[in-house]
């Protein structure tokens, strides 16, 4: 039977747990199938207490995972905080979109634009990717290479 539980860590006094999916007779700390997130009970400042990838626990639910009683009040607190937060961007105009675009790293930006910019004729020519370095090398020739091409007189 697979199980969707939480996985001690952390220091002693300092608990922070890991939200796992693994097999009912795996230890508790031992061999998991899936990290699903995690839940920080002793969090200070603006540090996340609960995170979850709601999509992989949907789906493991429905091949038949049963979640611990714990995973069942972090992952109902992480939906409610979620929607809070969705609802906050929502209501202050951000469009969602824009902000994942936003997030996105300048180095993927840049390389996205680069390759946008190229016709598909100079990427790829004839189905195979022309090697430049090998021509580079041939074409190039030091002068030891030339002495030994010519016949000597």
């Amino acid at each position: 039977m697979v199980v969707v539980r939480l996985a001690r860590h952390g220091a002693k006094k300092r608990p922070f747990y890991q939200i796992n999916v693994a097999e009912k007779t795996a230890p508790r700390d031992g061999r998991f199938i899936e990290r699903l997130g995690f839940y920080n009970p002793v969090h200070q400042g603006k540090a996340e207490r609960v995170r979850v990838d709601l999509q992989r626990y949907d789906h493991w639910l429905e091949v038949g995972a049963r979640p611990s009683e714990r995973v069942v009040k972090l992952v109902k607190e992480f939906r409610k905080m979620d929607a809070i937060r969705v609802a906050a961007q929502l209501e202050s105009g951000e469009d969602l979109v824009q902000a994942q675009v936003d997030s996105a790293t300048d180095s993927e930006t840049e390389v996205a634009e680069e390759l946008a910019d190229q016709p598909a004729a100079e990427l790829v020519e004839g189905g195979e990717v022309e090697d430049v370095s090998d021509e580079s090398q041939d074409d190039s020739g030091s002068p030891d290479d030339a002495d030994e091409s010519e016949p000597s007189s």
